[in-house]
């Protein structure tokens, strides 16, 4: 288990109750949370009023806190603000943290909770403070919470190759996760496939926030999409249905599969120009690349340049768009990986507005388009790209 550091000055905190104090009768939620060494023996319930707070580590209304009693114990009596069902978030925090709702980074796992509260209803759950979304188990609870713990379960695995990769030694004893496992990118399509077939509205709305971590919500658009309509027909009169179509409104996403995708121009390696709407090809990828990512170079070496020698031919394009901002590097980048396909960057690195206009997060990245510039797919790789071209390319 990793080590925390211990910093005194907590205490910015003396705003919240040490006390559990109740505005009515009745209890929402107890337990048992396990205290340990460098985290406070004391809870904090956060109340997401809107949906950016719902996403926000900071931004939720923290409504009420509690210490933790001499064995675990702790319990919240009925708010005057909970009239209906609502999605709350329990959390837990160590000793050196600043804010009441941070969320503990790197990851080792969450420290918090989330619960869909309800008037007259007690939760009641255990845990180990040090180990709090992980650790969990409901003694009792509704539908909802009960679909919370199942989306929980999905993370195990996540949680698991976290605890790995923390027993392994680092040279400057700082634990950082490496994304691209196969155990996150199974739990990757879990979620996708929680997001797809949940009904409940506050368990789809906490799923929507796990997905919101790595930006997913651009990766698979069209998901997000219909959750807007399932939203707005569970509960039309939720501000957060609104606010969360707002989110994901047209402008904020890239394009969908099946519509057309934007022209753009950039200036190519040898004072020529890439200009999508020119391309020629029954099957065209757009390549999202830059000469310091090396799966990006991998990527392109050991799947691109053999794709293309052997469906060129028959009708494959690629297009380059590169995020460089050092000429050099990146036509030395070209020559070496052999990439002998259209290509354009303009030198503005990371600030490059190909990123916002074309919307696409992460690289190495793609979009597939067929001869019309519609979008067939996105962010296929390796097996799955070989057979996607192979499936489209060889029956023409």
């Amino acid at each position: 288990m990793r080590q925390i550091t211990q910093i005194a000055a907590w205490w910015l905190l003396l705003t919240f109750s040490s006390h559990c104090y109740t505005q009515n009768t009745g209890t929402i939620l107890e337990g048992n949370i396990q205290t340990a060494e460098g985290w406070r023996p004391k809870v904090y319930l956060v109340y997401p009023s809107n949906f950016r707070q719902i996403l926000s580590p900071y931004e939720g209304i923290v409504v009420d806190s509690c210490n933790l009693s001499s064995d675990g114990h702790f319990s919240f009596g009925q708010k005057a603000w909970l009239q209906k069902a609502q999605l709350c978030l329990l959390f837990v925090q160590p000793e050196h943290s600043r804010y009441p709702n941070d969320i503990v980074f790197p990851l080792l796992p969450e420290n918090f909770i989330c619960l869909v509260l309800e008037p007259g209803k007690t939760v009641q759950l255990e845990a180990q403070a040090d180990s709090l979304a992980a650790s969990y188990t409901l003694r009792s609870g509704s539908s909802d919470n009960q679909l919370l713990a199942q989306l929980r379960n999905l993370r195990r695995p996540v949680y698991l190759e976290m605890a790995r990769q923390a027993a392994t030694p680092q040279e400057d004893s700082t634990v950082v996760f490496q994304h691209g496992s196969p155990a996150e990118a199974a739990y990757t399509q879990q979620l996708y496939q929680f997001l797809d077939t949940c009904q409940a509205y506050y368990p789809t709305l906490a799923a929507i926030r796990y997905a919101h971590t790595d930006n997913e919500y651009r990766d698979n658009p069209e998901l997000f999409v219909k959750l807007c309509q399932r939203l707005s027909e569970q509960q039309s009169d939720n501000p957060l249905s609104a606010q969360y179509c707002a989110y994901t409104s047209p402008e904020h996403l890239p394009v969908l599969i099946g519509e057309k995708v934007p022209d753009y121009a950039l200036p190519g390696p040898d004072g020529d120009t890439l200009r999508l709407s020119e391309l020629k090809g029954e099957l065209i990828l757009l390549d999202f690349w830059a000469s310091w990512c090396a799966p990006c170079r991998k990527e392109i070496r050991e799947t691109l340049v053999p794709l293309y020698a052997a469906y060129h031919e028959k009708g494959f394009e690629i297009a380059g768009i590169s995020i460089d901002s050092s000429p050099e590097a990146w036509r030395r980048a070209i020559a070496r990986d052999g990439a002998t396909w259209p290509t354009g960057c303009d030198m503005e690195g990371d600030a490059s507005p190909v990123r916002q206009d074309l919307k696409f997060e992460y690289i190495p990245g793609n979009y597939l388009m067929d001869s019309n510039g519609v979008l067939l797919a996105r962010n296929l790789h390796g097996d799955s790209l070989r057979a996607f071209v192979r499936a489209y390319l060889d029956g023409k």
